[in-house]
This record gives structure tokens, C-alpha cells and sequence, in this order.
């Protein structure tokens, strides 16, 4: 692993509407746009989808790393597939849900 801080930079290039181009230096670019749920196409990768593969992602790199260091070696947990759920509510049940936390 490189010494921290890491930066990570991301370039996002769309207009009033429809799809985006987000590149990163020397990685191949690619479009996203909204889900269908918010009246995107639902043909390209959204955010919300971005979101969700992300936490999917470092949760299996990270186990990798655990693993690595730990010298585990090969096993059931070795070879995996999951699946992670987000959940978007209704913006009046998100704003009930954060006024009955707030202090």
C-alpha cells in the first residue's frame, strides 16, 4: 500500500440533462446518467448504483487485504458473490425519520 494520504480525482462532463461522462486519468471513461426511478433511461450505471457497488467492492477488497495479511489460506470465504440493497424513501419519511433523531 502507498503511504496516506491517498486523493482520489474523478472529472464529470454533462449538460442539463440526460447522460454524464465521468473519466479518470488513465482509465477507460464512462457514461451514467439517472435510474429509471428518477426518470433516467435505466441503461447506463446510475449513482445510486455506483453507490451500492462501492460498498460492495470495499467490502471484498478489504477482506482480501485482511486475508493477505493474515496469510488465510484459500478457503470457502475465498470466493464469494453478494449483494447489497439501498433504500431511497419517500422524502417526507426521510425528513420525519431525521427530525425525530435531531437533538
Amino acid at each position: 500500500m502507498k503511504p496516506l494520504p491517498h486523493i482520489y480525482k474523478a472529472q464529470l462532463s454533462g449538460g442539463a440533462e440526460g447522460y454524464a461522462v465521468v473519466s479518470v486519468a488513465r482509465i477507460p471513461e464512462f457514461r451514467t446518467a439517472p435510474p429509471a426511478d428518477f426518470d433516467g433511461l435505466g441503461d447506463v450505471w446510475s449513482p445510486n448504483q455506483f453507490l451500492m457497488a462501492a460498498v460492495e467492492t470495499c467490502f471484498l477488497f478489504t477482506l482480501q487485504a485482511v486475508a493477505r495479511a493474515s496469510k488465510l489460506p484459500s478457503g470457502p470465504w475465498s470466493s464469494r458473490t453478494s449483494e447489497a440493497h439501498g433504500l431511497c424513501p419517500h422524502l417526507r419519511e426521510a425528513a420525519s425519520a431525521a427530525e425525530a433523531r435531531s437533538p
